[in-house]
């Protein structure tokens, strides 16, 4: 049986880079984030889980008891932006949208394993909705006042519904219709004090076109304006009054039997970044747009929520003024009061991996699963307890470690599926490449048994695949080279071998191995390879390659650093094969670095130790230090020259001889 008909990939699944709220008008966009956001899902612990925040929002709708203020803190690359997307849709849109549709079908694939009733009421909520909701979508990185953007989103959304006679779109229609009726001699007394001022916002013909795109930014320039013409300045409402305006909306457009919605929706994208404007400059930033939100939110639960995406709680100030931090934090703790809800989904692309490999056919994999319930589960416990760390500490237990990187992940390996999410350069984008490229070909092809084995993608599968982001790591050079000598072996045990030695090397702390315990234990988890076939790979390298050697004390094989003994063997050899060879130049040599530089030349020998040891008399023990050949040695030993020439009583001989015929 192949891999195919138990496992297949999510296909639309993906998280897209460089999202922002701008492609909420972009069809070709809007509909493609709505199909490919993956969800992810932890039934024990939702907070940690998109599924789970996305049931939380709804909620606010349920019941003026229900928390309406949400905060999600996660890192950047991770998809905040992404999820912001289909949230907004998710809440815009009707049931029978391809975009809610979409959502809902990814929804469902996070969670038909788990709980199915998540996502049944989720789909329930959309098909019993009489209207939709107002959905306003504010970003921290646009500069300057919030509540421009605010009231530009307000208003566009507004029309789109067919809406004219909000108080929101007032606020720039009394001085439009100002400006437009002024007659030409005051129209030329207007542009005259514009250009007097230097234009801040361009001409009388700009200030029009802003307030048309419903900028009130400009409404304090026209106030001007009409009293450089009258003399007194009208009451046009230069501060926009959130609060107000969003009241009004409540009362009017979603309550009662003529209401346009069911509720709204605030979605505040990089919030940091706002907060950051506002503790430098207030006013410029909006003064209390925040607190005229939240007020609304406290004031008229189960009719308006808001969502707030972040890199990091506004609670702890980074980047802040320490003049600024008494104010800022009755701000930021509006954002996350005691009585909404924070989330911190920042460890869950292992939730992630799990929801892009899904079960194909429920019977069928409850049959595999039986059958390879023992080695599934001996991998996992092996993975949870000898060689992992952070699980744990996480308060992970083995069952949740399990069911989602052993029996969630399969066919990758409970440890391939841990340095696919925790490598320091893996991201969800690169973890999702890894699978909609080789796992999809791995499952295309191969069995779900090899040789009467589970057939794992091992760890190793990510050294090829992501073999330009290890060329950082130290080891990666060694490895590299010891790669080219090996290739062209008889078999690829060596190299798989070595790709095993280099991962392990280069994964540092995440994998951990006792000192007591044997490499080739973890190294066989990294492989696949049988701990016999493993061994034969070791010890060629080690005593035939000379390209790694054995730590015993901390029973570790390792890479030469620098240049091996091999190398130096091999160098050497190349740099003498064709020059003449003779033992008089060692001798020589011997004669001018003085081999035994701890004695002077033509000096006597003592053996002390030995006369020591022995309890001897020092003076009968006593050699003159001489370097023959052997046929010059030979020659003295035959004239008796040697005995002759020597002021010492006996002759000890040590002969360097590379042959048995040398010594005879």
């Amino acid at each position: 049986m192949l891999l195919n008909q138990i496992v297949e990939i999510n296909e639309k699944g993906s998280i897209a880079s460089s999202v922002n709220f701008g492609m909420l008008d972009d069809l070709e966009k809007n509909l493609p984030l709505c199909e490919s956001f993956i969800f992810n899902y932890d039934l024990t612990k939702p907070e940690l889980s998109t599924v789970g925040i996305l049931d939380a929002v709804r909620r606010s709708y349920h019941s003026p008891n229900q928390p309406n203020i949400h905060l999600m803190i996660q890192q950047y690359g991770k998809g905040k932006s992404h999820f912001a997307i289909a949230v907004a849709n998710f809440f815009k849109k009707p049931f029978h949208s391809q975009e809610v549709q979409g959502i809902l079908s990814q929804v469902e694939k996070a969670t038909s394993a788990k709980n199915q009733a998540i996502s049944e009421g989720l789909k329930l909520f959309k098909q019993n909705q009489r209207h939709q909701h107002l959905v306003i979508c504010l970003s921290g990185d646009q500069s300057g006042d919030i509540r421009k953007q605010f009231l530009q989103q307000l208003v566009k959304n507004l029309e789109e519904a067919g809406i004219q006679d909000s108080l929101a779109q007032h606020i720039c229609s009394e001085p439009l219709r100002y400006l437009e009726s002024l007659n030409p001699e005051n129209r030329v007394k207007a542009e005259k004090y514009l250009q007097s001022i230097g234009n801040p916002d361009g001409d009388l013909n700009s200030l029009i076109r802003l307030l048309r795109e419903n900028n009130s930014g400009v409404i304090s320039i026209v106030k001007k304006v009409a009293f450089e013409i009258t003399g007194f300045t009208p009451d046009f409402a230069a501060d926009i009054n959130i609060q107000a305006i969003l009241e009004d909306l409540i009362k009017n457009r979603c309550t009662g039997e003529n209401a346009h919605y069911q509720g709204i929706l605030i979605l505040f994208d990089e919030l940091n970044q706002y907060l950051k404007a506002w503790a430098a400059d207030d006013l410029g930033a909006g003064g209390t747009a925040l607190q005229n939100i939240t007020n609304i939110c406290e004031n008229y639960k189960g009719k308006i929520a808001l969502l707030s995406f972040t890199q990091i709680h506004p609670g702890q100030g980074v980047g802040i003024s320490a003049n600024v931090i008494p104010e800022y934090q009755k701000i930021a703790t509006r954002l996350a009061p005691k009585d909404g809800t924070t989330y911190n989904p920042a460890s869950s692309l292992e939730l992630v991996i799990e929801n892009l490999l899904l079960v194909k056919n429920a019977s069928t994999w409850q049959t595999f699963c039986s059958q390879w319930h023992n080695t599934l589960r001996r991998e996992a416990e092996t993975a949870f307890e000898r060689r992992i760390k952070i699980y744990k500490n996480k308060g992970w237990s083995f069952e949740e470690f399990s069911t989602h990187l052993s029996e969630g992940c399969f066919p990758l390996h409970p440890l391939t599926a841990y340095l696919l999410c925790n490598l320091d350069f893996t991201q969800d984008r690169t973890a999702i490449q890894f699978i909609k490229g080789y796992v999809k070909n791995f499952i295309a092809t191969q069995p779900v048994e090899n040789t009467g084995k589970l057939n794992y993608i091992y760890p190793i599968a990510l050294v090829d695949t992501f073999l330009e982001n290890f060329s950082n790591y130290p080891v990666y050079n060694h490895y590299k080279k010891a790669v080219d000598l090996v290739s062209g072996a008889e078999t690829d045990d060596e190299l798989i071998v070595l790709k095993a030695l280099f991962l392990y090397e280069a994964s540092g702390e995440n994998l951990t191995k006792s000192d007591r315990e044997e490499h080739q234990d973890i190294l066989v988890s990294l492989t696949g390879l049988s701990k016999s076939r493993l061994q034969v790979g070791l010890d060629k390298l080690e005593k035939e390659r000379d390209l790694i050697y054995h730590r015993s004390e901390i029973k570790l094989y390792r890479f030469w650093e620098g240049i091996n003994p091999k190398s130096i063997q091999q160098e050497i050899e190349e740099k003498i094969k064709l020059k003449p060879t003779s033992i008089n130049e060692v001798i020589a040599y011997c004669g001018e670095i003085n081999i035994l530089k701890k004695y002077p030349s033509n000096t006597t020998v003592v053996a002390t130790k030995f006369v020591e040891d022995n309890k001897l008399v020092s003076e009968d023990w006593q050699f003159e230090r001489k370097i023959y050949s052997i046929d010059k040695f030979v020659k003295a030993l035959e004239n008796n020259r040697t005995l002759n020439d020597t002021k010492e009583k006996g002759i000890f001989a040590y002969v360097i001889a590379e042959t048995q015929e040398e010594l005879q």
